[in-house]
């Protein structure tokens, strides 16, 4: 007989995917109550004793997802990378003032100071191509080496200290940004695991009634919702399966921890 299939490892989808499959979930169930059931079933029909109960199982799911949804704060997330890539590109302009009048000095009026500032300056290249990482890492250790007294010295006589200033106050700042958005990333996860767990445990709830329900019921076609549950649920599991196939065998495994 064809039933919901089991979600396997589910306390180990990441937040996202939780996030994406339970919705998805409960959108499949809405969907099916909506109709009344099953399609063979006439419309004016009211909803069985067994539907009723799916119903609640379906309505205790929506409130706990909706307690792990509040944790997500997605849009905190997004709000922080785009600040993130404003920041970025203030650096790298920085980057670029500084090159661009060293190496003006250099062609028009070569010093021993421009010569010496170029040759390090001019092996920095493509930032706006590189990571945010890469581009934190060049910008350090550009600054750490104009700091030296006498690179500091030739930066003074060719006048880019206040641009240097500045692109200080830039990585600075985006350091800062950057920290701050990994702990919020990091306590997002935090709050989010156990309402995710709680979650997942009524998941299984409502797949073990609904698969009850389907033996239970054998005159009555289940096969929409079945259906598109297991098209959930497939593609899902092979996911997991691939991710954590060093880990013990499936069937050595609770299904829902």
């Amino acid at each position: 007989m064809k039933t919901i299939n089991k979600l396997v490892y589910a306390n180990s989808l990441r937040i996202e995917e939780a996030n994406v499959f339970i919705n998805s979930s409960i959108d499949i169930f809405e969907s099916y109550l909506n109709q009344g059931g099953g399609e063979d079933r006439p419309e004016i029909e009211m909803l069985s004793i067994q539907d009723e109960n799916l119903s609640n199982y379906l309505n205790e799911l929506k409130s706990y997802y909706n307690e792990f949804y509040s944790t997500l704060d997605v849009p905190i997330k997004l709000l922080e990378t785009d600040e993130l890539s404003i920041i970025n590109k203030t650096r790298i302009r920085y980057v670029g003032d500084i090159k661009r009048i060293v190496m003006m000095q250099n062609k028009s009026n070569p010093s021993e100071s421009s010569k010496i500032l170029w040759n390090y300056l001019s092996a920095i290249k493509n930032l706006n191509k590189k990571s945010f990482i890469e581009v934190t890492g060049h910008i350090s250790n550009l600054l750490k080496e104009l700091k030296l007294d006498d690179m500091n010295q030739h930066c003074t006589n060719l006048k880019i200290t206040t641009l240097i200033q500045k692109l200080t106050e830039e990585q600075n700042a985006f350091i800062a940004l950057y920290k701050k958005r990994g702990y919020t990333i990091e306590t997002r996860v935090i709050n989010s695991y156990p309402s995710k767990v709680k979650c997942l445990k009524k998941y299984a709830e409502i797949i073990n009634y609904t698969n009850s329900m389907v033996i239970y019921n054998v005159d009555t076609n289940y096969d929409d919702l079945i259906d598109n549950m297991n098209a959930l649920v497939n593609p899902m599991n092979t996911i997991m399966r691939s991710r954590y196939s060093f880990k013990k065998k499936e069937d050595d495994r609770p299904e829902i921890e």
